[in-house]
């Protein structure tokens, strides 16, 4: 599930950037604390639906999160690099 908040777009397009990056407004702050609310019960309903249809389906796609393979370790778990800081032969 994704959740897509949209922020607009400024007046004049040679703005973009300093729109994106700007503060905001409290408006702005209020909007979105109502918006993650909603989103959050939104959130739990879904759940909580899909544990009553299917009461294992958490479990199950925490075991497939955990058996897909971590890019930065090798077959037997030990350490070849880390995202930020790529191994020396890379």
């Amino acid at each position: 599930m994704r959740l897509r908040i949209g922020i607009g777009r400024p007046d004049n397009r040679d703005n973009v950037a300093d729109y994106v990056l700007s503060e905001f407004t409290e408006a702005d702050q209020g909007a979105i604390a109502l918006l993650m609310d909603r989103a959050l019960t939104l959130l739990l309903t879904v759940v909580e639906t899909r544990m009553n249809l299917e009461p294992h389906f958490l479990v199950k796609r925490l075991e497939s999160a955990a058996m897909k393979p971590n890019p930065f370790q090798d077959e037997i778990g030990n350490k070849i690099c880390s995202p930020r800081q790529p191994h020396e032969d890379m």
